[in-house]
């Protein structure tokens, strides 16, 4: 955990500091990382937020801010949830759902105690997802998962323009080429299978 005054440890923001709650005694926030993305956590429960996409793309800054891919929010349950989760990208933008992000909105509402249960849902931009955690010895998650339901296949509903499913069809993005698949396996066949693809593509 880390205690974040925005006026005295972060002046490169300069005289114009975010305004509202975050200014008076500082911001309390956390940090955690899922696979390696990681995420500036804050509590929307027991602490007044908002927010602030700017805000958020100057604490992602790994030069001048906290330094991360984006800022989670943990907010009160919506919609019979437990709890819910907004995410804010370090460009600003707030995608429906993130994978890594959600299991570390998991660890961080069971291990500070927002959510009592083992097994919870958590309302996100994509509607309600499953997540159910472990814990160790000492209490604390040790892993989480989530149920993220079934894949978005038909380039309609992705959306992209494209009619019927997207399965094995090549794709631009920012001047980069791939081509999106989807392999279906039983868990002891995945290490084999993802071994080819990674020897073909």
């Amino acid at each position: 955990i880390y205690t974040l005054s925005l006026h005295d440890a972060l002046p490169i923001f300069g005289r114009e500091a975010p305004k509202g709650p975050r200014e008076a005694d500082g911001m309390r926030f956390w940090k955690y990382h899922g696979l390696g993305n990681d995420f500036v956590v804050v509590n929307g429960v027991s602490e007044d937020v908002e927010i602030d996409p700017a805000w958020c793309r100057r604490i992602c800054d790994r030069h001048f801010g906290i330094g991360a891919d984006g800022v989670l929010y943990v907010l009160d349950g919506e919609n019979g949830c437990d709890a819910t989760m907004r995410v804010i990208n370090s460009d600003g933008s707030e995608p429906e759902m993130c994978g890594n992000g959600i299991r570390c909105v998991a660890k961080f509402a069971r291990d500070t105690g927002l959510v009592r249960k083992d097994i919870f849902k958590v309302w996100t931009g994509a509607g309600a997802k499953s997540v159910s955690v472990s814990r160790g010895s000492d209490g604390n998650v040790k892993t989480a998962t989530v149920n993220m339901g079934a894949p978005v296949l038909e380039g309609r509903e992705i959306p992209i323009d494209h009619d019927g499913k997207f399965v094995d069809q090549p794709f631009e993005c920012e001047g980069v080429k791939f081509t999106a698949t989807a392999v279906f396996c039983q868990r002891t066949e995945e290490r084999r299978v993802g071994k080819e693809c990674r020897s073909r593509w």
